[in-house]
């Protein structure tokens, strides 16, 4: 009777641990897109690390001055560039061999945007990280046409309801994340940023424009600046290790 005991109570055990592994597999690896049933964000993703192919998401210009009728000869509109480089400044606050650089004489409300690999439904997005470095800011630099200089730079970021990968000129419908807008003024030091996102405290109908959902963000360093920069000042920065749902 003891034996018949034992092996009753063996197989159930067995059988939990057989049901543990099923759902365990079946579950997989978290990947953003929405939120646990328990409510909480999902783990951390990787959107770009930019250290092989498989982690370096397409990425495009954001934003330019004027429209596809204006002159071919407004070199600001063409003195610009991205790409994935060496990292110039790996130190102990970066030690990735590959970053994402970006330059560009517009110190406007442009920047760089980056594609998901998949849209991520806007209710369960929490926050964003990515490392930055510039080794200077645009306050003061030497503009274009002699206008004033810039008197300030901020960095934000805006959640992409739309993906435009063809016309620069027309930036994508979405939501810039007012709350986690910041001062960019360091220089020559990476800079670690989490922007936190409470998708409850934002009116539904702002979201409504997610109803795809979000299909990327895009990085703006020069937010507020609104100068357009000389060729011999022209602005850059590095970006670096972009997550989603940071903990």
């Amino acid at each position: 009777m003891k034996n018949k005991v034992k092996f009753h109570l063996m197989t159930v055990l067995l059988l939990l641990a057989f049901a543990a592994c099923s759902d365990d597999e079946s579950s997989g690896e978290h990947d953003g897109e929405g939120t646990s049933e328990a409510g909480q964000p999902f783990n951390e993703v990787l959107v770009g690390d930019f250290e092989s192919e498989k982690n370096s998401p397409y990425f495009f210009r954001f934003g330019n001055k004027g429209d596809a009728k204006e002159g071919f000869d407004y070199l600001p509109r063409w003195n610009y560039a991205y790409e994935v480089v060496d990292n110039p400044v790996k130190d102990s606050g970066n030690q990735s061999a590959r970053v994402l650089s970006y330059q560009s004489m517009e110190a406007q409300n442009y920047g760089i945007k980056i594609l998901f690999a998949k849209p991520v439904p806007v209710k369960g997005l929490r926050n964003i990280s990515f490392k930055i470095y510039q080794r200077e800011n645009v306050i003061g630099g030497t503009t274009w046409t002699g206008s004033a200089s810039a008197s300030r730079q901020k960095l934000c970021v805006k959640l992409l309801s739309e993906f435009n990968t063809i016309n620069d000129f027309r930036q994508d419908e979405g939501l810039v994340l007012e709350d986690a807008i910041m001062d960019f003024i360091q220089e020559g030091t990476w800079v670690d940023c989490q922007l936190d996102f409470t998708p409850d405290d934002i009116s539904s109908w702002k979201l409504d424009v997610f109803k795809d959902g979000v299909q990327g963000l895009a990085i703006i360093p020069t937010y507020g600046a609104g100068v357009t920069l000389s060729e011999s000042s022209i602005y850059q920065c590095y970006i670096d290790d972009i997550r989603l749902n940071r903990k």
